[in-house]
């Protein structure tokens, strides 16, 4: 096995991964379209839905943030390390997400919060996510598995999870302390004419990560799935924020449940790579035990057992 085929970022992706991932964009783009039009169809209020979502959007992008962090520490990759904390910035984000939604702790939410907080910390989780893809996919074009083997890995990567700590907390005091210098972009359950100003620019940098990613082959199997995690989240923008007329309606649910596909893709593609590459490892291992049992000199020592025997004088 080639050592660059045991990273995910690394190992290149043979054409059935990309009809696969190929496929799941079609079913999600047809679906999609599918929804566009019921998007504004009202649908009752759900209070349990934003707990739900957001834990389990938290848990699944914390699986995947810890699996990157992995991949990080061997293959010394900076763009891995990049998008590690991406992950890890859209999970704690998810905490004064449902801290701050109105009407679920309070009726304007709890920590200080605004009627605009909840909003606009999902604004800038839709738009800071493809800003880490971004940064990811021009990294990873100037570098290599090796390129940083001498790097303080360790420090990198608690410099990393402070940078997302950091990054969270800031938004979070922006959101809240200062959400009164923010544009309304939500009234009562319904968005306002700022919500789609401000949400075409977040689809527009999705659409550039989608694109950053696209471009340039050969493909790794990271990529690959990137895509289809940065499709599903072009898809829950699309319809949660520009396409309805607010919340909980059939645009925001199904938007919210494309934001769990996406967050969901990662997490299952390192367990397939984890079976796959422990899957080698048992053939190999097989194989050095088929050809050592094959060899004359194991064959010999079978037939007279008393020749592999140390003399004791």
């Amino acid at each position: 096995m080639n050592p660059s085929d045991a990273f995910l970022a690394t190992a290149p992706a043979p054409p059935d991964v990309e009809r696969w991932a190929l496929a799941i964009c079609i079913a999600s783009f047809v679906v999609f379209c599918a929804l566009i039009p019921f998007a504004s169809v009202s649908l009752p209020r759900i209070d349990a839905f934003i707990p739900i979502y957001d834990a389990i959007f938290a848990l699944n992008n914390l699986l995947t943030a810890g699996g990157l962090l992995v991949g990080y520490s061997r293959s010394r990759l900076r763009g891995v390390l990049v998008l590690a904390s991406g992950y890890l910035f859209t999970t704690l984000l998810a905490l004064p997400h449902m801290l701050t939604f109105p009407g679920l702790l309070s009726a304007s939410g709890s920590i200080g919060a605004g009627l605009q907080t909840s909003a606009w910390l999902q604004t800038f989780r839709h738009g800071a996510f493809p800003i880490f893809v971004i940064c990811y996919a021009l990294l990873k074009r100037c570098e290599s598995a090796s390129a940083g083997a001498r790097a303080d890995t360790q420090g990198l990567v608690v410099s990393a999870a402070v940078g997302a700590v950091a990054g969270v907390c800031l938004v979070t005091l922006l959101a809240t302390i200062g959400h009164q210098h923010l544009p309304p972009i939500v009234s009562g359950d319904r968005f306002t004419s700022a919500m789609v100003a401000v949400s075409v620019p977040v689809l527009l940098l999705s659409l550039i990560a989608l694109g950053a990613l696209g471009w340039g082959r050969p493909y790794s199997r990271l990529d690959v799935w990137l895509m289809v995690v940065v499709c599903a989240w072009i898809f829950d923008v699309t319809l949660s924020t520009i396409v309805n007329t607010g919340l909980f309606d059939v645009g925001f649910y199904a938007g919210h449940l494309y934001a769990l596909f996406a967050a969901s893709i990662l997490p299952i593609v390192v367990l397939v790579e984890a079976s796959r590459l422990y899957g080698g490892l048992d053939r190999r291992l097989q194989s050095l035990r088929n050809a050592t049992s094959n060899s004359p000199a194991h064959a010999r020592s079978l037939r007279n057992p008393s020749a592999s025997r140390p003399s004791v004088n």
